[in-house]
């Protein structure tokens, strides 16, 4: 499809140019051309601006992705502008809420929020005494290590990255 819009802008761009040089005679068609190549525009516009959103979403890696509680990931990232990133541990409930629908409560606890930079590495620690990762049918705690970038379009939050991790639980010991 991106290539079928830049054809299309291109094509915009020349009947604009046809236009402007007086070599298409026929006022009609230079009307018809008009409009094609404002929709080349506009096709040009959306095609960038959903290009730039793409590009200031954070990639982000984490190692280890399975761990036990009191361990270490070391999460790295890279991003166009300055992010934010924080380790979640999120719990999500599911109940019926009538007329055969379900209602998804979601709470999250911040374990670490850190401000970065552009890219680098940082380590994140699970705490000691943290739930693991499981899910039911209705209920699930999740843990994710999101970044989001710092400046996003009219003064809000950009687009945000996001890993899941795996706790595993801590084996008993009598």
């Amino acid at each position: 499809m991106r290539g079928c819009s830049g054809s299309i802008g291109c094509l915009a761009l020349l009947a604009l140019v046809l236009v402007g040089l007086d070599e298409v005679l026929d006022s009609p068609l230079r009307v018809l051309l008009a409009v094609v190549g404002l929709f080349g525009l506009w096709l040009a516009w959306t095609s960038g601006a959903a290009m730039a959103r793409r590009s200031a979403r954070p990639k982000l890696t984490a190692r280890p992705d399975v761990l036990q509680p009191g361990q270490t990931v070391t999460v790295g990232y890279d991003s166009s502008v300055p992010t934010h990133i924080r380790l979640i541990c999120r719990e999500s409930t599911r109940r019926p809420a009538g007329n055969g629908r379900e209602v998804t409560d979601t709470h999250d606890w911040v374990v670490e929020d850190v401000a970065g930079a552009r890219q680098g590495e940082l380590e994140m620690t699970i705490p000691t005494d943290a739930m693991h990762s499981f899910a039911t049918r209705h209920h699930e705690i999740l843990w994710v290590v999101e970044a989001q970038a710092e400046n996003g379009p009219r003064g809000t939050r950009g687009p945000a990255g996001r890993v899941e991790l795996t706790v595993l639980p801590v084996p008993y010991t009598p």
